[in-house]
Order: C-alpha cells, then sequence, then structure tokens
C-alpha cells in the first residue's frame, strides 16, 4: 500500500443535502499501483462517472482521501489542482471535448500553452501534432488557422 502511486481511503461523495441528499460513492478504498490497469464496471448510476471524476481530481470527496504519489490531493484548493490535472493525469473522453469556437491548431495549441510553452512555442508543437495534415487533406484550412493564430499573437 505505501508503493502505490493512487490511494483511495474511504471516499464518499454525497450532493444535496436532507431530503433530497444523495451518496454517489460510499467508502471506496482502492490502491492503484504503477503500471496496473484497472477497470470500474457497473450499472448505469453507479458512482462510475462519479468516483473518476474524483480519481482525476475532477470533484473532491465528501469524506476521505485521495493520494497521489504521497501527496494529498484532495484536500488541495482548487487554485492547485490545474497543475495536478495538467501534469498528472491523462484523461480520454467520451467525446472530443474541443473548443468548438477553436480550430484544431488552435486548441492543440491551447493545451501546449497550459503544459508551458511560450505563444511560439506552443504554435510549433500544435504544428508538428497535428502533422498528419498532408494525410488527411487539412492544408488549406490549417494555413488558414496558422495566419489566424499569428495575427492574434502579433495583437
Amino acid at each position: 500500500m505505501g508503493n502505490s502511486t493512487l490511494q483511495v481511503i474511504g471516499v464518499t461523495r454525497r450532493f444535496g443535502s436532507g431530503a433530497t441528499e444523495v451518496t454517489a460513492v460510499r467508502g471506496v478504498s482502492l490502491n492503484i499501483d504503477p503500471g496496473e490497469v484497472v477497470l470500474i464496471m457497473g450499472p448505469s448510476g453507479s458512482g462510475k462517472t462519479t468516483l473518476l471524476m474524483m480519481l482525476g481530481a475532477l470533484l473532491k470527496p465528501t469524506e476521505g482521501a485521495i493520494r497521489l504519489n504521497g501527496q494529498v490531493i484532495s484536500e488541495l484548493d482548487e487554485g492547485q489542482l490545474p497543475e495536478v490535472r495538467l501534469r498528472q493525469f491523462g484523461f480520454v473522453f467520451q467525446d472530443f471535448n474541443l473548443l468548438s469556437a477553436l480550430t484544431a491548431l488552435e486548441n492543440v495549441a491551447l493545451v501546449a500553452g497550459l503544459a508551458g510553452r511560450k505563444n511560439g512555442q506552443a504554435q510549433q508543437k500544435a504544428r508538428e501534432l497535428l502533422a498528419f495534415e498532408a494525410r488527411v487533406d487539412l492544408d488549406d484550412g490549417l494555413e488558414r488557422t496558422i495566419a489566424w493564430y499569428r495575427e492574434r499573437l502579433a495583437t
């Protein structure tokens, strides 16, 4: 248990209060070790998404604690959590979860910027990551996107 990358200790999550209170997750404890693959299964409404949101530091438990590499992330304040999410977690969403007002290049550059790259570096990294453009015929759209992005960086 001491060497676990992720430790979940008696985690409970409730929503609402009084007569309308709902317990979505109750008293879950588990350890996830480096390299271990864990599947979370259950019927609709059983709390899987709520548990995953807590494990990814997107939602805090009502009770219990979540430790990541020894740090109790469930006690961090909201200002500290984005850095933990950015550096420690990888999320795979069922939907694309892209910002629809941004192009593909801008969406990728946004994440590169959040990871600490400066504007020009973020744009370059986004272009590298989207290098598949020629194979899927995005050349024209990519060039328009780059021009738009450059224009905004210049202001």
